[in-house]
């Protein structure tokens, strides 16, 4: 298991735009996975292919591409482009909420394990966005429960948090979600979205691991700690 900070290259993110058609949708989804393939350097070790796909209920959210799809079938378009850009690449699925909504939890599993099943090895990673709010009014080993959960979908080979950030950024609750990684077996990494709380999307909220001028927090010390293991 390894800690990684935003910015970072070991994961890439694809934007996809609207179109009106199924095939001007492909092309696009080809297209634009070929530029953040030739503009990668060095190459991601990782790609978040495909985002915020469903409900809170587990559902299918209605967007331009399901609608143009009449389904998920954007999904595999979109994965099996990026595995011809980046053979090597570990390909993912990434989600909000996921901590929180164990329908959310449970459809992204049917999901991928539907896709997987259809699609051998389209799906390699499932990854939780983790923007957490109050520990304290989450379910007991909720983002342990969440990756375990996750983990257990056909076909994936690893598991990770993607966007970590805790609002006022207390030491026991960033140590927590390291813990919970270091517990789930196919778990490979936490990233925290961002580095200093001046540019959070949360910056009210103080939730990251260096404050306003650059200087450690005690959660990144507790985090320092999570991560060495007794001997």
């Amino acid at each position: 298991m390894h800690f990684r900070l935003k910015p970072l290259r070991g994961m890439s993110r694809l934007l996809l735009v609207d179109m009106p058609a199924k095939y001007t949708v492909s092309a696009t989804v080809v297209l634009l996975l070929s530029f953040q393939y030739s503009l990668a350097n060095p190459l991601p070790t990782a790609w978040e292919v495909v985002k915020e796909v469903l409900n809170e209920n587990g559902s299918l959210r209605n967007t331009v591409f399901s609608k143009t799809f009449e389904g998920p079938g954007f999904i595999p378009v979109a994965f099996k482009a990026a595995r011809k850009a980046d053979p090597k690449a570990k390909l993912y699925i990434d989600d909000y909420n996921l901590d929180k909504s164990p329908e959310k939890v449970a459809g992204l599993v049917d999901l991928v394990s539907q896709l997987n099943t259809e699609y051998p090895d389209l799906i390699d990673g499932i990854s939780s966005q983790a923007h957490l709010g109050d520990l304290t009014l989450y379910p007991d080993n909720a983002v342990e429960s969440a990756l375990t959960a996750l983990s257990g979908a056909t076909g994936v080979k690893e598991v990770a948090i993607s966007e970590l950030d805790i609002p006022g950024a207390k030491p026991e609750d960033y140590a927590s979600v390291i813990e919970a990684c270091l517990k789930v077996e196919k778990c490979i990494g936490v990233t925290v979205w961002g580095i200093s709380d001046t540019y959070s999307w949360r910056a009210a909220t103080t939730p990251l691991l260096w404050d306003a001028e650059y200087k450690k927090k005690p959660a990144y010390y507790a985090i320092s700690k999570a991560l060495v293991k007794p001997e």
